[in-house]
């Protein structure tokens, strides 16, 4: 789960360049999902869907802290991100 997180951190800021893979949400309409650094889950047409690495990692980002996604700096994000995984293990 920590690197599939590390991995989504670095695709949603541009980090690495597939844009298809995670699609973030439109800024078309302010709403609470939009500002909440959320993604869009991808549809998941059979048990095989919800194992892909865009669909986890859609979740997983989705189920962190706000604070911790809004955090820019890929050291700290690492840093929290561990400590909140052994926190709750």
């Amino acid at each position: 789960m920590y690197k599939l997180l590390i991995l989504t951190f670095k695709l949603y800021y541009g980090h690495l360049s597939v844009d298809t893979f995670i699609p973030k949400r439109s800024q078309v309409l302010s709403t609470r999902m939009c500002t909440h650094n959320k993604l869009i889950l991808p549809k998941a047409k059979s048990n095989y869907g919800l194992q892909t690495a865009a669909f986890l990692g859609s979740r997983h980002w989705n189920n962190l802290p706000t604070s911790l996604t809004k955090t820019a700096c890929f050291r700290s994000f690492k840093s929290q991100t561990k400590s909140l995984i052994l926190s709750s293990a």
